[in-house]
């Protein structure tokens, strides 16, 4: 909803937020989601695409 904070924290760099409290909701399913958005709003990391890609 528009009363929860993003994914990001401003002022400090490579700080991602992750959780039901977060972007994008509430619930278990919602939790994963922001953490796989949380993941990959890090610089470096390795979607699944490019896992599987990298491991074939």
């Amino acid at each position: 909803g528009p009363f929860r904070p993003g994914n990001t924290v401003r002022g400090i760099d490579n700080a991602v937020l992750a959780g039901s409290s977060t972007v994008p909701g509430v619930g278990i399913p919602t939790a994963i989601v922001s953490g796989r958005l949380a993941a990959d709003r890090v610089p470096g990391s390795v979607t699944r695409t490019q896992a599987r890609a990298l491991s074939q």
